[in-house]
């Protein structure tokens, strides 16, 4: 993957790594090798990769995650069992990846990819929120090192978030529409940036407008375990400055007492092909 022009990820890392279950802000450095993101499949087959940057880590991963819907308010949180990890093969110099949503049969009209099949679209199959997975039709991105895990099959695909079962989420619950709210530091970040893209927008060299992390809606909202802090997913898609679409993830951990003040921040892209 090629990290895009004027793309913004912000990581905040201030603390030192301690037990999560402490009660304290300390012990969530190391939070993007806790939690996972990906999609649930009718089939059963659930793939995540890791909330990290560089995520084809060699870090094994753990037998068991517990999922937790994101967009939609199914129910269930369902323990999730390890199968394996995907790999991608070079031939003539040219990477050869499964397109999982296509694979698993919930958009037939991609490209293939080189490895697995485009599966026909089952009418009995309901997709409950975006595919974190999906791209472009010409574009293959490579999944090397996402992980595969199972669940019992359903007629749903949904996009979710996972921990590993010692990490507890509670009283999770989506919430529609919401803007992330930005720090200060953040807003300034925004404000420079946006000023550059205007910039180079007057000398036409960008041919799409890029989004920010001001743009960034809140996907789903989860108390961690028993302490005052809350774990909080929000996303953006931006096209870069050149047409290269994006969907940005962001994770923060908030202290909810007294004023949700933000504790910490993650955030990975997922490439999804040039428009």
């Amino acid at each position: 993957m090629s990290k895009l022009p004027y793309l913004y990820v912000f990581s905040i890392m201030f603390f030192t790594c301690q037990p999560v279950w402490a009660v304290d802000a300390k012990n969530f450095d190391d939070l993007d090798q806790q939690i996972y993101i990906g999609q649930a499949y009718p089939s059963g087959n659930v793939y995540v990769r890791r909330f990290v940057e560089g995520f084809e880590s060699t870090a094994a991963w753990p037998k068991r995650i517990k999922l937790h819907p994101v967009g939609t308010d199914l129910k269930g949180n369902n323990f999730a069992v390890f199968i394996k990890t995907l790999k991608s093969r070079v031939i003539d110099n040219i990477v050869h990846s499964v397109y999982i949503p296509g694979d698993e049969g919930m958009d037939e009209n991609h490209n293939s990819c080189g490895s697995g099949e485009i599966q026909k679209n089952n009418p009995a199959y309901t997709q409950l929120s975006g595919d974190f997975f999906n791209t472009v039709v010409d574009h293959c991105e490579t999944n090397e090192g996402v992980a595969v895990y199972r669940v019992e099959p359903s007629k749903y695909s949904y996009m979710v978030i996972a921990a590993d079962k010692e990490f507890v989420l509670a009283g999770t619950g989506i919430i529609a529409d919401t803007i992330r709210p930005l720090i200060p530091l953040e807003a300034r970040e925004v404000e420079k940036n946006k000023q550059e893209m205007t910039s180079r927008l007057a000398v036409d060299e960008c041919t799409t407008i890029p989004a920010f992390i001001d743009a960034a809606k809140i996907l789903y909202e989860a108390g961690i375990g028993k302490t005052k802090f809350k774990l909080r997913l929000s996303s953006y898609a931006t096209p870069g400055c050149g047409g290269h679409l994006t969907a940005v993830y962001v994770l923060d951990i908030v202290d909810t007492v007294p004023d949700y003040s933000l504790i910490n921040t993650f955030s990975i892209y997922q490439y999804q092909g040039l428009i």
